[in-house]
């Protein structure tokens, strides 16, 4: 496996939800780049089968040479944002 290709996030857990399956997971983590999802799926390697809760400081590791979705964001620089909530929010009137 090609290593060098991985890419590192570190945080706290603040949310865990279910998945779209029975073995998923998506957590939240508060990372001090903001707020980062990924889900945890039943071949996702847990070091020492751990298991995960919130409050809890973690690294996940992901490879940064596989495609990824590109999600955009709706807000408009300059547009009615609030930033108050650490979360930069944004109302736009067109897309």
């Amino acid at each position: 496996m090609a290593y060098e290709t991985y890419g590192q996030i570190n945080g706290v857990i603040r949310e865990i939800q279910r998945g779209d399956s029975c073995c998923s997971q998506i957590l939240r983590l508060d990372t001090e780049n903001g707020e980062v999802r990924f889900t945890v799926m039943a071949d996702t390697m847990v070091i020492e089968n751990v298991r995960l809760r919130r409050g809890m400081r973690v690294a996940a590791f992901y490879d940064t040479s596989l495609p990824v979705p590109a999600i955009l964001s709706s807000s408009i620089p300059g547009r009615d944002c609030d930033s108050a909530s650490g979360r930069t929010e944004c109302d736009a009137e067109f897309l």
